[in-house]
C-alpha cells in the first residue's frame, strides 16, 4: 500500500489520542471541579509518573512514584491507594478503547465491513 498506510496508522493514532484525552477530560475535568483540586498544581504533580508511565507504557511502573506526588499532595495515604486502584480501571478503559480501534483500523484494511446493527 505504500506511503498511504503510513497515513491511515496516523490517523489510527490520532483518533485514539483525541478519544483518550476526550475520555479523560470528561472523567478527571468534573471531578477536580467538584471537589475543588487546584488544577495547575495537581498537573505539576502528576507529571513525572505521566511521563514515565508514557515511556515505558506501564502504569504500574509509575505506582510508587504517583503514590509519592499525591500524598505530596497533601492526600491522605488510604485516599492515594483507592486513588492509584482507579487509575489502574481506567488504563484498561484506555486499552479498550485502543483495541477496538485498532480492530476497526484492521477491519477497514482488510475491506471487512463491519455494521452497527447485528447480523445474526
Amino acid at each position: 500500500m505504500g506511503l498511504d498506510i503510513l497515513f491511515n496508522l496516523f490517523k489510527l493514532l490520532a483518533t485514539l489520542y483525541v478519544s483518550l484525552v476526550i475520555s479523560c477530560w470528561s472523567y478527571y475535568f468534573p471531578v477536580a471541579l467538584l471537589f475543588r483540586i487546584p488544577l495547575r498544581r495537581f498537573i505539576n504533580a502528576v507529571s513525572e509518573p505521566v511521563v514515565i508511565a508514557f515511556a515505558t507504557t506501564s502504569s504500574e511502573s509509575a505506582l510508587p512514584i504517583a503514590m509519592e506526588r499525591m500524598e505530596e499532595f497533601a492526600f491522605p495515604r488510604k485516599i492515594v491507594a483507592l486513588l492509584c486502584l482507579q487509575v489502574i480501571v481506567f488504563n484498561l478503559d484506555g486499552t479498550t478503547l485502543y483495541l477496538s480501534l485498532a480492530t476497526i483500523f484492521v477491519a477497514q484494511i482488510s475491506g471487512i465491513h463491519l455494521p452497527l446493527e447485528n447480523s445474526s
